[in-house]
């Protein structure tokens, strides 16, 4: 458990949790520790920006490495309703709105 939260090995520290397995009476799996790391590049754009605010868009291109079976007891990551241990293709469309208000105070809107 220590491990898990310090990080060790990770970009960011690791949050503790359950991960929400589905019902599985006979193998008595409950809240496996699963992770998952994206790693992903690409364009920035800003937009109309002054003083008081800015808005941004990206497109960010990447890949995503999930580790679902480690807590299964051995057991078939569809026991539960996990996707098996794999590295896929991610994609991210977003952007954010700045509103600076005070010298000091900023707020950022994300999506």
């Amino acid at each position: 458990m220590a491990e898990q939260a310090l990080g060790r090995g990770g970009i960011r520290p690791r949050l503790l949790g359950t991960s929400g397995a589905a019902p599985n009476a006979p193998y008595n799996i409950k809240g496996p520790f699963v992770q998952e790391y994206f790693f992903t590049a690409g364009p920035e754009w800003l937009g109309p920006h002054n003083k008081h605010g800015a808005i941004m868009a990206h497109v960010l291109v990447g890949g995503v490495d999930g580790m679902f079976e480690k807590d299964l007891l051995g057991q078939s990551p569809s026991v539960v309703g996990f996707y098996n241990n794999q590295l896929a293709l991610a994609g991210i469309v977003g952007g954010h709105f700045d509103l600076n208000r005070l010298g000091a105070l900023g707020f950022r809107i994300n999506a």
